[in-house]
């Protein structure tokens, strides 16, 4: 919205010689590139919540935590999925191979059974460069 408003400060310093057809069509973009990225940083939280409960619940020996990690796990995995959220489309949508997360994940859970419990805590999982 930050660029529709220098947008709109440039067009009121033109005198409004330019069409009202353009200003509205700028704001149109403007408004679905917003949209756009917010749907971006919906399915990136969605990757990065999925990838933490995981992580954080693999080791769980208490029935929340492992319905948790279960949960996470179902959805990791789940392949050829149509579904919009899968996770192999977020994970094509933001440019990450599904597979090598997958491996990724497997081994830290391989790791943190083989370590106990304190390896999990060890763990911190961020996706945020990702986008």
């Amino acid at each position: 919205m930050e660029h529709a408003l220098a947008f709109k400060e440039s067009f009121d310093m033109l005198g409004s010689t330019m069409p009202f057809v353009v200003e509205s069509e700028y704001l149109e973009k403007q408004h679905r590139r917003s949209f756009h990225e917010g749907e971006i940083g919906l399915m990136l939280a969605i990757l990065e919540d999925a990838v933490n409960c995981y992580v954080k619940y693999a080791p769980a020996k208490d029935r929340k935590g492992g319905q948790q990690f279960e949960e996470a796990e179902e959805w990791i995995f789940e392949k050829h999925s149509d579904w919009l959220f899968s996770f192999e489309n977020i994970c094509e949508i933001l440019g990450i191979d599904p597979e090598y997360l997958r491996h990724g994940l497997l081994g830290r859970k391989q790791k943190m059974e083989q370590g106990g419990r304190g390896a999990a805590k060890k763990i911190a999982v961020s996706l945020s460069s990702a986008a």
